[in-house]
Formats: C-alpha cells, structure tokens, sequence
C-alpha cells in the first residue's frame, strides 16, 4: 500500500498523466488511488453487528473496501494477511518527502495544504522514530 500523500505529488507533477479528482470521482482518478492506497476496514462489519475497536480493524486497499461493503469475509472468500511490522513498510514515504525537496512549489499549488498536512505528519513520524 501506499502513502496517500506519494500519489497526491504525482499527480501534482502529472495532472494529465495521473489525474486525481478532490473527491475522487471514479472516472476522473488515477486507477492507483484505488488499489493502492490503504483504507481502514472491520473484519466484521459494524453494518452486521461488529465493534468499533481495534481489535476489529484491518487494513485494505480503497478498491476492496467499496466492494467489501456490509459483507462478511468469508461469504466473499476473502482471508486475512499477517501483518507486515511498520518499520519494513515504506509506501513511498521517502519519495515523497524527496519529492517535496525538489519541487517546493508543490506545497503552494492547488495540492498544498494536503501535502504540508502529510509532511508534518511524516516528519512528526520520523522523528519519533529516531528517538
């Protein structure tokens, strides 16, 4: 999966050739915001009885979660992944902060105030990380 953020720059650098619609209207976004960005589900859905807890929670690509809906994983065949541990998940995160780097006119695009909200976050990520 990848940092939301990773694609958001690439379609700030490539509108025409990676589209991305502020509300992600299907037909005018880049299928990847789809299939590869993460999106938190229940492995119950609270829809058919499932807690609101992390116990409950898993993770999946935005495109899984739409056809998921209040369906159960096992009516749809669907089986739970382990969990990859955080620090061996990068997600484009490097990239991105690269990218912001390069082209610091990015965050006074139309983009900018998404992009700084993920760079502070990222930065705020990295530190902790650090210490």
């Amino acid at each position: 999966m990848l940092l939301p953020a990773y694609l958001r720059v690439l379609s700030a650098l490539w509108p025409t050739t990676f589209p991305v619609h502020p509300n992600w209207k299907s037909d005018e976004t880049h299928e990847a915001y789809w299939s590869h960005t993460a999106s938190l589900e229940h492995i119950d859905p609270v829809a058919v009885g499932g807690t609101e807890t992390e116990d409950n929670w898993i993770t999946t690509s935005m495109a899984r979660n739409q056809v998921r809906s209040r369906y159960t994983l096992d009516s749809l065949g669907w089986k739970i992944m382990p969990r990859a541990l955080l620090a061996d998940w990068d997600g484009g995160v490097r990239t991105f902060v690269d990218l912001l780097h390069a082209n610091p006119a990015l965050l006074e695009s139309a983009h900018g105030a998404y992009l700084r909200r993920w760079q502070l976050t990222v930065t705020q990520a990295e530190i902790i990380d650090q210490q």
